[in-house]
């Protein structure tokens, strides 16, 4: 239990107050919601480089190549967007899927024996969703059309 509300408290519910509670609404009023997705993307992964850099993180000993996760984050984020426009701008609701994104990488994806292919092919499930969630609904907004 102790790891799980560890993995909430470094990255999730600190990080997402930042992400989506308070960048994302302003980039919203100047951008529509993908650029605003890709801006917030391309910062959140430039935030963990870091990582890539320092000795006993998942990122520097799994060995993950930047630019993979980088891709990945930016993905992630026109998900996370999605979520968050489509609960009525709810940060609980990206502090969550964070959350569980975060579990599943830490807890459950570092026991994969991994290989250079694997770090390469690991985000391509979420630009795979990413691409059918900006198809579906539309780069403007993200979510589904406002009724009155």
């Amino acid at each position: 239990m102790g790891i799980f509300l560890q993995l909430l408290i470094l990255g999730p519910l600190s990080e997402e107050i930042g992400w989506r509670g308070y960048a994302l609404g302003r980039l919203q009023t100047q951008w529509n919601a993908l650029t605003s997705s890709l801006i917030v993307g391309l910062v959140w992964a430039l935030w963990h480089l870091p990582l890539f850099m320092m000795v006993g993180t998942s990122q520097h000993e799994l060995g993950l190549p930047f630019i993979g996760f980088l891709v990945g984050f930016m993905a992630n984020s026109i998900l996370y967007t999605w979520l968050y426009n489509n609960t009525k701008q709810s940060v609980w609701s990206a502090i969550l899927l964070h959350w569980i994104y975060t579990c599943a990488f830490q807890v459950i994806s570092t026991s994969v024996t991994r290989s250079p292919l694997y770090n390469w092919l690991e985000y391509l499930p979420y630009v795979i969703m990413a691409a059918i969630v900006v198809l579906i609904w539309k780069p403007q907004t993200l979510s589904k059309p406002q009724t009155k």
